[in-house]
């Protein structure tokens, strides 16, 4: 059957009505219609390898920024760990003058006590000789008062005699 203008094919279903509204009109034998159709298409291609072109660029600039991210991080990270070996350095040197002073004081107050117990020593040696002078002067003064006694006793007896 042959549709007319008024009327429509009756053999047509409603899913064939819809892809005949839907279908681009002009033919697709027109030489403008295939040329949009191919400008669509580069235009199309165009926009796609923009959209790659920018998601390159995105994904360059990403790549970039944790490069720098990471340069930075193990910059940092020397700079913590030299830090941290000179922070170790100086408290070893001072732990080494700590000790070198704790070993100059040790060795500073032994010196002293040594000279303190030779002071000692010599001040025990020097009262024991002026004790053994006392003593030594006190028997001679005995002896001498013994002399003398007996001296005048001797004269006593000469004058009684």
């Amino acid at each position: 059957m042959v549709a007319t203008e008024d009327r429509e094919d009756p053999d047509t279903t409603p899913l064939m009505r819809c892809r005949k509204e839907n279908a681009p009109q002009g033919s697709t034998s027109n030489p403008l219609f295939l040329q949009r159709i191919a400008e669509e298409k580069e235009r199309r291609k165009r926009e796609e390898e923009e959209k790659q072109e920018k998601m390159s660029r995105v994904c360059q600039i990403i790549a970039l920024g944790d490069l720098a991210r990471k340069l930075h991080d193990e910059d940092v990270h020397h700079d913590n760990a030299r830090v941290e070996e000179k922070e170790r350095r100086r408290l070893e040197d001072e732990q080494r003058i700590l000790l070198a002073s704790e070993q100059f004081e040790k060795e500073l107050r032994e010196e002293e006590e040594e000279e303190n117990k030779k002071k000692e020593e010599k001040e025990k040696r020097r009262k024991a000789n002026m004790q053994h002078i006392r003593e030594n002067k006190r028997k001679e003064v005995a002896k001498w008062k013994r002399e003398q006694e007996e001296q005048h006793k001797v004269r006593e007896r000469k004058q009684r005699q």
